[in-house]
């Protein structure tokens, strides 16, 4: 039995996943979902920040969120920070020794 299942939404049963699938992916289990969930609720700065932290930044973010839902309701995340999400997408995962064009 794999270690990593989900909810049928048309019958509320339990659907387990190939342990192939289970091997490869981030996250591995339903309880580990469900920790990762937890603190993402109750320290979500700090959770954000881990997840930001293995994308390459230009300049790191001064302040993780800038959030108001008063008078000048807005929502900012990392604030200050340079990233390029192409570079974050595609050319990290390139092996240096094989740069050839992708498009």
């Amino acid at each position: 039995m794999s270690s990593t299942s989900s909810v049928s939404h048309d019958s509320g049963k339990l659907i387990e996943a190939p342990a192939q699938f289970t091997a490869e992916a981030y996250i591995k289990s339903f309880a580990e979902y469900q920790k990762m969930y937890r603190r993402s609720i109750d320290d979500p700065n700090t959770f954000w920040a881990n997840i930001a932290d293995q994308f390459h930044w230009h300049k790191k973010w001064d302040k993780v969120s800038d959030c108001s839902f008063r008078d000048d309701v807005h929502i900012k995340w990392f604030v200050g920070g340079q990233t390029n999400i192409s570079y974050n997408a595609l050319d990290r995962h390139l092996d240096k020794q094989d740069r050839k064009s992708v498009v």
